[in-house]
């Protein structure tokens, strides 16, 4: 508070010019200081209440729930033959229920391929519910995987 006193000071003689207040006497000196003071207090309330009502309105404010995992796919050799696709999938059910159906990321972690002549490699969430979701790991044709990780993301919408 101290180290603002003079910067206050200062602000309030600049509002006077100086002959006028060479001019003027002491008495009407103090006179004008405190119309200042009280105006500038008056515009540092204003700013402490709208700084009140912001900090009130981020204090209602609840974050997004979100929920993570990782799940490791089994080998494609594994996977339920599904015509050229080779399909594995897993019902994950949520850490807590969201309220709605959330907003799934699901991204690759790790990814061990035989036949590396075609890499073919499909993840993804689908059903997606309230409370959980099915994650699938598939390939097809001549690709198959010995082992493949998959990390996702459910945030609420």
């Amino acid at each position: 508070m101290l180290s603002t006193i003079p910067i206050l000071l200062l602000t309030l003689l600049s509002q006077f010019p100086s002959t006028e207040t060479a001019a003027c006497s002491p008495k009407d000196f103090d006179q004008k200081l405190n119309k200042s003071e009280k105006a500038l207090l008056g515009k540092i309330k204003a700013l402490e209440a709208k700084l009140d009502a912001s900090i009130a309105t981020l204090s209602q404010h609840t974050p997004p729930v979100v929920d993570e995992g990782e799940y490791d796919c089994p080998p494609s050799d594994h996977n339920k033959q599904d015509g050229d696709w080779r399909r594995h999938t897993q019902t994950v059910k949520f850490t807590k229920a969201f309220k709605t159906p959330p907003l799934v990321s699901v991204s690759l972690v790790n990814l061990d391929m035989f036949n590396g002549i075609h890499i073919r490699y499909g993840f993804y969430a689908r059903k997606v519910t309230a409370a959980d979701m099915e994650l699938v790991c598939e390939t097809w044709a001549d690709s198959i995987y010995s082992w493949g990780k998959i990390r996702w993301v459910a945030i609420e919408t």
